[in-house]
């Protein structure tokens, strides 16, 4: 066995220094790509930085590519792989052979490097890389005959009797070179991936899918990598902040196109800043009208009232809103149907459809009587104001499918969607988008200057799935206040990093908690074997990835016998008796004779979720009433990737 040092001493070396040992460092810690910047536009050419590949001034059948630096692996005779530094010292022209095969074909631009040379190079070194071309068929499934040992820059675009190639017939494919994986690093740099999605897709509670057309980026992308995304268009950055204590709202006397009496939907971007019983938006005269509201639980509440404060139709959900982080919501109500349905009456939170009740009171209305001053923040001439942030709300004059609630998230609304009749989004003002122009009045001082919004011009995740076949698709994990676009030609720019905490990533885990909290007391009775706790009532979706998934469960009971309460994604890992249940996600508690227990639990466990799935609280045992108390009881599902 042999240690060897490579040593120069006093810039001589007295033992032989082979080209492995002078390519050490770049081979150890540098992952081939691009010295520099690399930029385009949406993944085409015109491209910039090292290598760029571009038409010609006058198109032709060559194209051109820039000077630059870029490190390429390759592998000497009779060496190890080293990784080298290749130099383009001008722009340098290659041509794109004719195509006359009946159908068009792709033509990969490489760096290609000669393994003979790379052992024996000339003096001057220009003898060892060429840029070189492979002809595919498929710009998606195949590369053509690559060179052994390459580095791919573009790819173009050649239909059948092409006389000319143009800029967008060329895709950039570089990367910036970054610190390998394999090295520890805390570098907090980001590279551009030279792609953007094409299609983005909200799967609710803050999980994105997201699909690159015709590349596969899983060779240098993977589970776990951070994403930093830029978009196309400056969002909003203001909202309106109303202190409830200042009876702050805003309002509007006989808004515009405000008829509907049946089949509405309501939504928006709430931050709470404490619980009380507060009105998002109205139109409520005290006997008559409709209102989005949040109860004194933190639960949403829509509800329509015909002709007596009593005579009311409603949905409310049972999850309650956690304080001081932005959510959206949206509730539909239709008051003929009376059924909690994903088509008729539902509440969303963050994009999920979450459990809900129906009720119907007094007349049991099957229709609403529209009265009243239209009002945000507040109901009836400003009682029950809102206490916290409002942005983009708005209101429909019919029913409105969840995936188009889903749409709406991630963007500013332009007020011209269908059926939406006004939308406020808060950014500097109170007027309306829609055409009704229901422009608001602010009263008691409210402003909607407040710079806090639930978008960003730079949106940061964390890829929670990825695979490619024809197109690579992305799961991607977003914290509380970020949200992907899903508008197409919605983002500009996508950029890695392997490192943990790079350049103004959010790492604060408290961002990336998923949660369902309950705040009113829920009981159970006569369940010997076991039940599904409030009707499914009390539930968490937990989207894809790797999360600990947990409840904190304040549990009380009136039984001698022990109580289970056990958190699930499927019965029949429960079993039918207490005892025989799952004991990881299983907490107990009982009473003594004639006396009420009380006893706070945690079960936790670490699931990697391959699929959304839902997790349901059930209880076995219960004989006499038992339940939990609303003192911070929550399903939650902590992040594991940050």
């Amino acid at each position: 066995m042999a240690i060897t040092v490579d040593v120069l001493t006093g810039g001589v070396s007295n033992h032989e220094t082979t080209s492995e040992a002078a390519n050490a460092i770049a081979t150890d810690f540098i992952a081939e790509g691009i010295v520099s910047t690399v930029s385009n536009t949406s993944g085409v050419a015109p491209a910039t930085g090292g290598f760029a590949v571009n038409a010609q001034g006058t198109p032709d059948m060559t194209v051109a590519v820039s000077a630059g630096v870029a490190y390429v692996q390759g592998t000497p005779t009779s060496q190890n792989s080293q990784t080298f530094r290749v130099k383009n010292s001008a722009s340098s022209n290659v041509t794109i052979s004719a195509n006359s095969s009946g159908s068009t074909k792709y033509d990969w631009v490489y760096i290609s490097l000669n393994a003979t040379n790379l052992n024996t190079p000339n003096t001057a070194g220009d003898n060892v890389a060429t840029l070189t071309t492979s002809r595919s068929s498929s710009a998606s499934t195949d590369d053509g005959t690559p060179p052994t040992y390459g580095y791919p820059l573009a790819v173009v675009t050649v239909a059948n009797g092409a006389s000319s190639i143009t800029n967008s017939m060329i895709r950039d494919v570089r990367v910036q070179a970054a610190v390998s994986a394999g090295a520890s690093s805390t570098s907090s740099t980001w590279t551009d991936t030279g792609y953007v999605p094409g299609t983005v897709t909200y799967n609710g509670n803050r999980s994105f899918q997201a699909v690159v057309s015709g590349a596969d980026l899983t060779s240098f992308l993977s589970t776990g990598m951070r994403l930093k995304l830029t978009r196309t268009t400056t969002p909003p950055t203001q909202c309106t902040d109303l202190e409830s204590g200042s009876s702050q709202y805003w309002s509007k006397t006989s808004p515009a196109g405000t008829t509907f009496t049946d089949d509405f939907c309501v939504g928006a971007w709430i931050k709470l800043e404490s619980y009380a019983s507060m009105m998002v938006i109205s139109r409520y005269n005290g006997t008559s009208g409709w209102t989005l509201q949040i109860n004194s639980s933190g639960q949403v509440v829509l509800f329509g009232v015909n002709g007596g404060a009593a005579n009311v139709s409603s949905v409310t959900s049972y999850q309650s809103i956690p304080l001081g982080k932005w959510v959206h919501i949206a509730a539909q109500l239709d008051m003929s149907a009376f059924t909690a349905t994903s088509t008729t009456s539902y509440i969303m939170i963050d994009g999920v459809n979450v459990p809900c009740s129906v009720a119907r009171g007094g007349t049991n209305p099957t229709a609403l009587v529209q009265a009243g001053n239209l009002e945000v923040g507040s109901w009836n001439g400003g009682l029950l104001s809102f206490d916290g942030k409002l942005a983009q709300v708005w209101y429909s004059n019919a029913k409105i499918t969840q995936s188009t609630i889903q749409g709406f998230i991630s963007q500013s609304m332009t007020g011209s969607e269908t059926s939406i009749v006004s939308l406020f989004k808060f950014d500097g003002n109170g007027n309306d988008s829609s055409a009704n122009a229901n422009n608001l009045t602010a009263q008691g001082g409210a402003t909607a200057t407040t710079v806090d919004s639930p978008f960003n011009s730079t949106e940061y995740g964390v890829i929670t799935k990825i695979a490619f076949s024809t197109d690579t698709t992305m799961t991607v994990q977003v914290p509380e206040g970020y949200a992907i676009p899903t508008s197409t030609g919605g983002l500009s720019a996508m950029a890695y990093s392997t490192a943990a905490n790079p350049l103004n990533f959010p790492s604060d885990r408290g961002k990336w908690r998923i949660s369902s909290i309950l705040r009113t007391q829920t009981a159970v009775t006569s369940n010997a074997t076991y039940n599904t706790f409030a009707s499914n009532g009390w539930a968490i979706s937990v989207p894809i990835g790797a999360f600990n998934v947990g409840a904190y469960l304040p549990m009380y009971s009136a039984a001698t016998t022990a109580v289970a309460f056990n958190l699930s994604n499927t019965t029949s890992i429960i079993g039918v008796a207490t005892g025989s249940e799952d004991l990881a996600w299983t907490a107990r508690v009982q009473s003594a004779a004639a006396s009420t227990s009380y006893n706070n639990a945690i079960v936790e466990n670490y699931q990697v979720l391959t699929a959304a799935t839902t997790y349901i609280i059930y209880t076995v045992g219960a004989t006499t009433s038992a339940g939990i108390v609303p003192i911070k009881a929550e399903l939650y599902a902590d992040f594991n990737y940050v």
